[in-house]
């Protein structure tokens, strides 16, 4: 009987160690926060530190790939007429005029057929600026320039020549070349007889300075200079000053042969209005336009392709020479 008890005894220890044993490997299996526990079996969402930086990693490729687009080259084409090789009007000119209505272009057409060299020409707002260089209907030969004005919206537009434009007064006194029949002084008096001006020719072809202009205390109005290098290199320099002989205006074109490979326009009472432009040519047809601020950093550039010596097209570059348009011909 007592062996019987012992043996049930050590049974029912037993029986009791395995179950604390269960007990504990489930307690040990528990995880270690409750809100772990509720959401067991379940996937769980990045926390949000792991979300910000997902977003941040998104929105850096998307501005990635936005600054890729808008450094990339844009190239725009655009078909327009761009004239013979021979019109005056320089590259950057034409491309200025591209999109402005046929009533302007046509009056632009003539203006540039009745020059002797278009200069220059500057476009702001609807006001278009041409300065061109003509030939005199006087007999006697000043600056020969005109800047013309035209207004974009109605075509109007109004001439203004630098330099002394008056008439004849029977004050006036002239002197002449005796065989040329040139004129070699022009004295303006006043009622008072005092001197107005005085403006002088020089016929020799070794001066460099062709006209001059003075007022009545001998100081410097308006002065033309021609200077000649290897017989066909020629600078023309047209230069205006003010009552207090600084420089108010300044005008001058470079040339090889027939071709302007230079000019530069300055205008003190309007200098953003100025401007440089380097030309380069091949077999005497112009191919590369460079155009400087007056500050002399480069605002836009022009490249012109021709075929069968017809030009096909003007592709302008910014001044980081990207490509930013493409004229056709139409």
């Amino acid at each position: 009987m007592n062996r019987k008890k012992t043996i049930f005894g050590v049974i029912l220890c037993g029986l009791l160690a395995a179950g604390c044993a269960v007990v504990f490997v489930n307690n040990s299996k528990e995880p270690a926060h409750p809100q772990d526990a509720k959401t067991e079996g379940v996937t769980k969402e990045p926390d949000k530190s792991v979300k910000q930086v997902i977003k941040n990693t998104d929105a850096l490729k998307a501005d990635a790939v936005k600054t890729s687009d808008e450094s990339a080259p844009k190239e725009v084409l655009k078909k327009t007429k761009l004239y013979d090789v021979n019109n005056p009007l320089p590259l950057y000119a034409i491309a200025e005029i591209a999109d402005v209505s046929p009533m302007i272009r046509k009056k632009i057409e003539a203006l540039a057929d009745d020059s002797q060299n278009v200069l220059f020409m500057e476009r702001k707002d609807n006001r278009l600026v041409i300065l061109r260089e003509v030939t005199s209907d006087s007999a006697v030969p000043r600056h020969e320039l005109e800047f013309v004005e035209i207004n974009t919206e109605d075509g109007s537009h109004k001439i203004s020549r630098p330099g002394y434009n008056g008439e004849d007064a029977e004050y006036d006194v002239w002197q002449y070349d005796e065989i040329s029949k040139l004129p070699l002084k022009h004295i303006k008096y006043n009622k008072e007889n005092e001197v107005e001006f005085t403006e002088i020719w020089h016929n020799n072809p070794d001066d460099s300075v062709k006209y001059e202009m003075k007022n009545g205390q001998g100081n410097p109005i308006s002065i033309l200079k021609e200077t000649i290098t290897n017989d066909t290199n020629m600078r023309r320099e047209h230069v205006f000053y003010t009552k207090n002989g600084e420089v108010r205006m300044n005008i001058s074109a470079n040339y090889d042969g027939a071709n302007m490979t230079r000019f530069t326009y300055y205008n003190a009472d309007s200098p953003d209005e100025g401007a440089s432009v380097f030309s380069e040519y091949a077999d005497g047809v112009k191919t590369k336009e460079t155009v400087y601020t007056t500050d002399y950093k480069i605002k836009n550039i022009y490249r012109s392709s021709y075929e069968d010596g017809l030009r096909t097209d003007i592709t302008i570059f910014d001044n980081q020479n990207k490509e930013i348009e493409k004229l056709l011909a139409e």
